[in-house]
C-alpha cells in the first residue's frame, strides 16, 4: 500500500476517462460516450479500478452529469488552453 494510493487511483480513473472519451489527439480509434465508459468502470471495479471511486460516480448524479457534459464538450477547450500556453 502506497501512501499515495488514493491519488494514484484517481489519476488512473481520470486518465482512462480522458483516453476513452477524447475526440482529439487519439485518432487511432473512435471516442466513447461517458455512459459506456462508466459501464466499463463498473465491470472492472475491484480489478482495474477502485470500487470506491466507481461507487462515487454511480451514486452522485450531479458529478456524473458534469463529467458527461465535460466529456462531450469540454476536452476541446482544455486542449485549446494548453496549446495556447505552450506558444
Amino acid at each position: 500500500e502506497s501512501p499515495y494510493s488514493v491519488r494514484i487511483e484517481i489519476l488512473t480513473l481520470a486518465d482512462c476517462l480522458e483516453a476513452a472519451t477524447s475526440r482529439l489527439g487519439r485518432n487511432y480509434r473512435k471516442n466513447k460516450h461517458y455512459d459506456d465508459v462508466l459501464k466499463e468502470f463498473q465491470t472492472d471495479a475491484g480489478t482495474r479500478y477502485s470500487p470506491e471511486l466507481v461507487k462515487i460516480l454511480e451514486t452522485h448524479p450531479t458529478l456524473g452529469n458534469q463529467l458527461r457534459q465535460f466529456c462531450e464538450k469540454g476536452w476541446e477547450d482544455v486542449y485549446y488552453r494548453v496549446f495556447n500556453m505552450v506558444e
